[in-house]
């Protein structure tokens, strides 16, 4: 998923740039009747310095500059600001009597001054909260302060949905009934969050000025999943009192994208597209791993049987880290149980890497199976391109929660390949036929259009059509030129026998003499 920073631009001829370019801000108070109001200054002047402490922005009075921000009260009764720094030289921020009274107020319009747009009209909105369009004043106004923008371009710093942010509406703006009916409710997990503008700058509002002002590298890992989708706790319990008699898999109980996919940072790369020693992928088909959970022994020899599933099948090997001296290994997947879920990243990254398997996650080969593809690179079959050709997705037998729906969403096709491979109902990494139904084997989520033998999806083990990906991904086997049969029954993976691995060994000393 695409997060997308809440920064406005705007269009020139040469293309897209950002509204200010210079940290460095000149404002005049103009014909302010109320500036001799010594405690109204001193707060406009306190959220100017607020802003210079927490970043390296600087507010300077105007001298004889054309460009500059022009604070007034004489454009209105309202508290608005233009967004950005304006081409026509004057950049106009209102504040009539009662904006100055609250400094939380102040922050907000220079905030969009610098260039920042509301937190709760970002594209991505509708995965957090729900905007309850009857309970807003049947007004133009309030309804277009409510209107997702059109993003105007992707920017390769993600930061999260920020609930507490300056930017963010509190839940019963422009409400019929302020206080009683909300405007905005926030989704499941996030459903105890406060709602709303502070008085001060949280940690993302400074973090995105930073970015986009200061020009300094900023190291986001001690804020870990919060940055991508918050790993809902509640998740655990739900994994520990699984019924292992129903069809309901342990990896859809997750909040994460598909359930169990925490999809790559911006430093990190989907596997599954560019060339065979693209550094995205595990070099020499070896995968780095270090047990760091506290698994038992019939965990562990789950996890370990998993390991020697892609062994046998393919020619991926794993490796146990080396952690000491120069040949320490910086890029691994850790394999951890302190997080709630049944989860993977999807893909090798530049340092560590995470498959998670709390508790319950590891009493058979399944689940350790499928988490290891993702982090060989691989997304759930279900997300294929093709897969309306195979499979009907019925949206109305699903839970109600909207962000269970992206679970279907189709891969990007600029970011992934197929490898001429057929669709394979029985993957490892396919959904079953009634996942997240809102009525388990009762109302089915997906139905096949082909046909097909059996249950669909997720089997014990890799099939043959999982295998052959991962052994044309790293193996060097060649695409398939002419098209391969459409399974119609779950099939096995074959043994990856000593000369293959010897030919695939052979390949790649060749390609680096070459």
């Amino acid at each position: 998923m695409t997060l997308w920073l809440k920064m406005s631009f705007k269009r020139t001829t040469g293309g897209l740039t950002l509204l200010y370019h210079t940290s460095s801000m000149e404002h005049t108070f103009s014909n302010l009747v109320f500036i001799l109001d010594q405690i109204e200054r001193s707060n406009i002047l306190d959220a100017m310095e607020l802003l210079s402490k927490s970043t390296c922005l600087q507010f300077k009075e105007r001298t004889t500059e054309k460009r500059h921000l022009i604070i007034t009260d004489k454009l209105g009764n309202g508290c608005w600001a233009d967004t950005g720094r304006q081409a026509r030289g004057r950049t106009y921020m209102n504040l009539s009597r009662r904006c100055t009274l609250n400094r939380a107020t102040i922050l907000h319009e220079l905030m969009h001054i610098l260039g920042f747009l509301h937190q709760h009209a970002r594209p991505d909105r509708g995965l957090y909260l729900c905007v309850l369009y009857e309970n807003i004043l049947p007004q133009p106004t309030a309804l277009y302060n409510y209107a997702a923008i059109r993003p105007w371009t992707e920017l390769p710093f993600p930061l999260p949905y920020d609930f507490e942010s300056i930017m963010h509406y509190k839940p019963d703006m422009y409400s019929v009934a302020p206080g009683r009916l909300p405007t905005m409710i926030a989704r499941r997990p996030w459903s105890a969050v406060t709602i709303g503008q502070r008085e001060q700058l949280t940690v993302y509002d400074v973090l995105g000025i930073h970015f986009l002002y200061c020009l300094i590298p900023i190291d986001l890992s001690f804020f870990g999943t919060t940055l991508y989708r918050v790993i809902d706790t509640s998740v655990d319990s739900l994994i520990r009192n699984h019924d292992p008699t129903t069809d309901v898999e342990l990896w859809e109980l997750g909040n994460l994208i598909g359930g169990d996919m925490r999809l790559p940072r911006p430093r990190f790369q989907n596997a599954l597209a560019g060339p065979l020693d693209a550094a995205y992928r595990w070099p020499n088909a070896t995968v780095v791993y270090s047990i760091d959970g506290s698994f038992n022994s019939s965990e562990l020899e789950f996890i370990n049987g998993a390991m020697r599933e892609f062994e046998r099948h393919t020619c991926v090997r794993f490796r146990r880290r080396n952690t000491i001296g120069p040949a320490m290994d910086v890029a691994y997947v850790s394999i951890d149980n302190s997080d709630a879920g049944c989860w993977g990243d999807v893909g090798r990254g530049v340092e560590r890497t995470v498959v998670n398997l709390q508790p319950g996650c590891a009493n058979s080969l399944t689940t350790p199976v499928h988490e290891l593809m993702h982090s060989l690179g691989f997304f759930h079959e279900h997300n294929r391109l093709d897969r309306d050709r195979y499979v009907t997705i019925l949206y109305g037998n699903m839970l109600s929660d909207d962000s269970l729906q992206s679970n279907f969403d189709l891969v990007d096709a600029g970011n992934t390949t197929t490898f001429n491979v057929p669709y394979d109902l029985g993957s490892i990494m396919h959904y079953r036929r009634d996942a997240f139904s809102k009525r388990p084997k009762v109302l089915d989520t997906m139905q096949a259009k082909v046909p097909w033998e059996g249950e669909l999806g997720q089997g014990t083990t890799l099939t043959w059509y999982d295998a052959l990906l991962i052994n044309i991904m790293y193996c060097g086997v060649p695409v398939p030129r002419e098209p391969l049969p459409v399974p119609s029954r779950w099939i096995p993976a074959k043994a990856y026998g000593r000369k293959d691995r010897f030919l695939y060994e052979r390949t790649m000393r060749n390609k680096a003499s070459g």
